[in-house]
């Protein structure tokens, strides 16, 4: 059976052999940076580019929908679609003050909505003894002691208890691979199919 590679390892192995000049392995795997967490951890979380993408675009459909708004507000008046009639309320206004507004406050709403769903990214720290999966102001601890498997199903990561129960099952930010290898590294028991929707 092959050994898994392990770059704290790797990085130690050739200090020992006198390679002064080994450059540090970076503990981050995917797209996060290496705060916090045990040594070695590595992080699977929303990078910076990812997080910068959707500001720009929940900003770009901001602005869309606020040229847009005025006919939106005709097909609303026609048709039965959702929030009806505050679209019809908002497209009626027609000064020019508000023409120029309707992009700029779509732009804001969109903005909004792109820090709310940054805020609710999983960041999920794996280290040789626990899990930590923090998302906004929610921190969970998961002991080695208690996973049974790892798995992806879907876009999602489930992790299972020895007692049969689902101690996690949610986003991750990461790469499929990066994520199998984040938990493989750390010898946790992964189930090596991934199951996909």
């Amino acid at each position: 059976m092959a050994r898994d590679f392990n770059a704290m390892d790797d990085y130690q192995r050739r200090l020992a052999e006198g390679a002064a000049d080994a450059p540090e392995p970076s503990t981050a795997v995917g797209h996060g940076p290496p705060t916090g967490g045990a040594p070695g951890a590595t992080v699977l979380a929303m990078g910076t580019q990812d997080k910068w993408v959707i500001a720009a675009l929940g900003a770009a459909l901001g602005v869309g929908v606020g040229f847009l708004l005025p006919w939106l507000g005709t097909i609303a008046a026609r048709y039965p679609i959702p929030f009806a009639g505050p679209i019809e309320i908002l497209s009626s206004f027609d000064a020019p003050a508000l023409v120029v507004l309707r992009p700029v406050i779509g732009a804001l709403a969109g903005l909004v909505i792109a820090a709310v769903v940054i805020a609710g990214s999983p960041r999920i720290t794996v280290s040789d003894a626990e899990i930590l999966i923090a998302t906004g102001d929610d921190e969970r601890r998961i002991e080695r002691a208690q996973v049974a498997g790892v798995y992806r199903e879907g876009g999602a990561l489930v992790i299972d208890s020895v007692e049969g129960r689902q101690l996690y099952k949610g986003d991750v930010e990461a790469p499929r691979a990066t994520v199998r290898d984040a938990f493989v590294a750390r010898g946790y028991p992964w189930e090596m199919l991934d199951r996909k929707a």
